[in-house]
């Protein structure tokens, strides 16, 4: 994803066939453009229970509003956030 600056695995909509879709990613021109994409998604209604929460919870709350398609990852997302945490506390 890194190619396409697509640093969250964004996905087009079904049958997107715009130009800044490739292989069902969207492509990105900069960095900045998909965090800015990205903060959009999240600020929107579907996302509305994030504000004030956890990293954990958070996690919770994407796999509950159908952010990610795979089953385990509000699972795999805390894995990482644990991670993350205890290396900052070595």
């Amino acid at each position: 994803s890194r190619n396409r600056n697509n640093f969250f695995g964004l996905r087009c909509f079904k049958k997107c066939k715009a130009s800044h879709c490739e292989s069902n990613y969207i492509k990105f021109n900069t960095p900045e453009e998909c965090f800015e994409f990205y903060c959009k998604i999240l600020s929107t209604e579907r996302y509305k229970e994030l504000k004030g929460k956890t990293a954990e919870e958070a996690a919770d709350i994407l796999q509950k509003a159908g952010y990610a398609a795979n089953p385990e990852y509000a699972r795999n997302l805390k894995v990482l956030i644990r991670l993350i945490k205890n290396y900052k506390n070595d």
